[in-house]
């Protein structure tokens, strides 16, 4: 028989309640891996400061679309600018370039207008601006102002180069024929050459107007130009009034050039008289001196051959003057450099031609080629230096100032008269105004004593009787003169007698002409007797 016997296992088993944290712990793992893998990137952006921006809660857009958000701000280890560790959205890795631009968008007052307004309720926010390079990149620097041209726009961007910035900045509109064409991006000072760089933006398809004779001027607010033709006004539009700007073409008389790449530099102009004004290529200098005030005369002014303009003042060379020692002689000349073009006399622009002026120039001199200082304006004052050819001046020849050649000049017209005023001036000046006054004090002491004495006299008896006698003598002759009135016995005898003395006149007149015709009369009669015939006694 047989028999089985139980057997007894000692190994336990795991309860069931165990696989809740098991699970949970799997589910998490998963969901950590799965967070990692589809997370989105993290961004490290710095910013000058952190105005406006608060960990957690700035938001980061792009189109106006949320992609992200701020998680910690930090001070950089420079102390000088501010960290943000930014957290992406999966999708926003593609936009992530080297190119790419960020800013924070607050609100902006300034010439330009004004934006940002809806930051005020909703608070400020940091705009992605995905560039069109290489991916990858996860360090930024933000930008402090917002840019005005989106990366990858089409058009033309540009440098232009001023003497002073006026009113043209960020966002100042670029005009053609006073329609907006394109904008000024950015503007700063270059320390080194002390002049401004506009870089600027022609959108397209306005890019094309652009060439290698396109020149660029300001037309912000009103430009007041006074110089020797007079005073000048040019007003801009409403918009260019308001914000400043800027606009191009090509000058009239040029023509067009060829098309320009981008940062291509151009020079911009203060004015469009400036800016049109005519470029030569081949010119030469000389030095001209005056002894007179050059007060109005600025460099740009009108260089004049008998009133056709042949140049212009570059500058006066009073440093090179003061360098030698000549300013402390009392008679010293104003050294004035001058720029001659030949281009100007219509005979072409080369060297050539160029050569034919200096020699003209030196052949003049010799033939009474001389500068004279003349006024251009008399409103404004402004000055200018005309050439012209004197007969009564000696023959010279052209001189040296500091390596230029010198060209003689003259005093005429009204800097003369000027001359000659100073001069009598001087000369009065120099007269003995002291010695002049004490013999006129003299003077007025003696007669303040005759005006005295004769006070006295009119003062006495003898002079206060006069009236008196002079009253009795004008009566006694008034009436001397009526006895000599109509109707008086001495008029009419005088009458009788004047009637007389006409009678025995025009008899006197007869008897003149008769002897006139018969001077024998006062010889023998008039009436000739016959001589007497002898008779013949019975």
């Amino acid at each position: 028989m047989m028999s089985a016997d139980a057997t007894v296992s000692t190994k336990r088993r795991v309860p069931a309640i165990w696989l809740v944290p098991l699970v949970a712990l799997l589910l998490g793992i998963w969901m950590a891996v799965h967070t990692a893998l589809n997370k989105g990137p993290e961004v490290s952006i710095s910013f000058a400061t952190a105005e406006g921006i608060e960990a957690g809660k700035t938001r980061i857009k792009a189109r106006s679309v949320e992609i992200g958000i701020v998680e910690s701000v930090t001070l950089g280890e420079d102390l000088d600018s501010v960290v943000l560790v930014v957290q992406l959205d999966p999708v926003a890795k593609s936009l992530l370039r080297e190119d790419s631009r960020f800013w924070v968008v607050r609100p902006r007052f300034g010439t330009s207008g004004v934006s940002g307004l809806g930051t005020i309720v909703s608070g400020a926010y940091i705009e992605l601006d995905p560039g069109e390079g290489k991916e990858g990149r996860r360090d930024f620097k933000g930008l402090e102002d917002i840019p005005v041209t989106p990366v990858g726009e089409p058009g033309l961007r540009l440098t232009l180069i001023s003497e002073e910035a006026g009113s043209i900045g960020a966002g100042t509109t670029v005009l053609f024929k006073d329609h907006a064409v394109g904008r000024v991006e950015s503007t700063e000072f270059d320390s080194d050459n002390q002049t401004f760089r506009h870089q600027v933006f022609i959108d397209a398809p306005y890019d094309v107007l652009v060439n290698d004779a396109t020149r660029f001027w300001n037309v912000s607010g009103i430009h007041v130009d006074a110089g020797v033709d007079g005073v000048k006004v040019n007003i801009g539009s409403l918009q260019s009034l308001l914000q400043g700007g800027v606009t191009f073409g090509v000058p009239e008389g040029l023509p067009a050039g060829a098309a320009v790449d981008n940062e291509t530099e151009f020079v911009l102009y203060g004015s469009y008289d400036s800016a049109a004004q005519k470029r030569y290529q081949y010119h030469t200098y000389y030095v001209v001196r005056f002894k007179q005030s050059l007060a109005g005369l600025l460099p740009g002014a009108p260089v004049l051959f008998r009133g056709i303009n042949i140049g212009v003042v570059e500058r006066i060379m009073i440093d090179a003057l003061a360098a030698g020692g000549g300013i402390a002689g009392q008679g010293s000349a104003i050294p004035v450099l001058i720029k001659l073009e030949a281009g100007r006399l219509g005979l072409g622009d080369t060297q050539v031609v160029t050569d034919q002026l200096i020699e003209a120039v030196k052949t003049g001199v010799g033939n009474g080629l001389r500068g004279t200082l003349a006024t251009g304006n008399l409103l404004t004052g402004s000055k200018l230096i005309s050439f012209d050819y004197y007969a009564n001046e000696t023959s010279a020849s052209p001189g040296d100032f500091n390596g230029y050649t010198t060209i003689p000049t003259i005093e005429t017209g009204l800097e003369r008269i000027e001359v000659k005023v100073s001069q009598l001036l001087d000369k009065l000046n120099g007269l003995p105004v002291e010695a002049t006054v004490e013999s006129a004090n003299r003077t007025l002491a003696g007669l303040d004593g005759t005006v005295k004495e004769l006070r006295e006299l009119l003062a006495s008896d003898k002079v206060q009787s006069m009236p008196q006698a002079l009253t009795k003598t004008m009566s006694e002759l008034t009436r001397t003169l009526e006895s000599f009135s109509s109707g008086s016995e001495f008029y009419d005898d005088l009458a009788r007698a004047l009637a007389e003395l006409i009678l025995t006149l025009q008899g006197l007149d007869g008897l003149s002409t008769t002897l006139e015709k018969q001077p024998s009369l006062l010889i023998f009669p008039k009436t000739i007797r016959p001589d007497p015939e002898p008779e013949v006694l019975p």
